[in-house]
């Protein structure tokens, strides 16, 4: 065992029977170490924020795109921030977790984002998924997609077949990587999915934008008529299929 004797020029370490201190691990291994143990923090929003504020060496660690890529696979599912709701003539964001996580309403103002606040009446909210917000502006017959996080949009014509027709749309994650995890997919592609009717006839319509090749694809018919109803409700993700509303007992799909 080890004991402490004070000299002249200090206190000093004695080791007896031959031990000697362990060696110190290299820096390499205690930045291995490290991340290991921030990897378990939980996923809300202040826990990496106050580990970088540590120290520098945890700022970097919690920085490197490789943890923050293995912090994302290791929670799979990040926490639900808040959500977009129409308030009056307007779109607003509310959060719904409590301090040190709440997410000031103002972060996400989609008015930061070069829309005319004097024109929100005539802007529809038609999806919010994988971190994106969908909305249809009415008066240009123009889809506008989104990112909160990043504040970027893209305003997209829709097809002529859409124009001044009612329909849902949704926004979905178009990464393929085999480690993606949504929820962090502001530099990911993405499509758009529009589902209307087609003139009068009741019959169903889809179309998908692709931003990898910046295009609207073909527009995919339904062979089968149903009455189409709009009451502003987003379309729903199930699995690989989207449903849109069609009359009160069922639902129009598309993959």
């Amino acid at each position: 065992r080890s004991q402490i004797r004070a000299t002249g020029e200090g206190a000093e370490v004695i080791c007896r029977r031959g031990v000697f201190p362990a060696a110190l691990a290299s820096p390499i291994e205690e930045d291995d170490l490290l991340r290991e143990i921030l990897l378990r923090l939980p996923p809300q929003p202040s826990s990496l924020v106050r580990a970088s504020a540590v120290c520098k060496q945890w700022r970097c660690a919690v920085t490197d795109p490789k943890f923050l890529r293995r912090f994302r696979l290791h929670h799979r599912k990040p926490p639900l921030l808040g959500l977009f709701h129409r308030r009056k003539d307007d779109i607003v964001f509310t959060p719904i977790m409590d301090r040190p996580d709440r997410i000031p309403p103002s972060r996400f103002d989609l008015h930061l984002l070069d829309i005319d606040s004097h024109t929100m009446w005539m802007v529809e909210l038609l999806d919010c998924r994988h971190g994106r917000v969908l909305l249809m502006d009415t008066l240009w017959d123009e889809v506008i997609m989104c990112e909160p996080i990043t504040g970027e949009q893209r305003r997209l014509t829709v097809p002529p077949e859409f124009v001044r027709n009612r329909f849902t749309g949704a926004v979905l994650c178009a990464a393929i990587d085999h480690d993606h995890v949504h929820g962090s997919c502001h530099s990911s592609p993405f499509n758009v999915v529009l589902i209307s009717a087609l003139g009068g006839n009741n019959q169903p319509i889809a179309c998908v934008y692709s931003s990898e090749t910046g295009e609207w694809g073909d527009i995919i018919p339904s062979s089968v008529s149903f009455e189409l109803f709009y009451d502003h409700t987003p379309g729903l993700l199930v699995g690989t299929f989207i449903a849109g509303g069609c009359d009160g007992n069922d639902a129009c799909y598309t993959r």
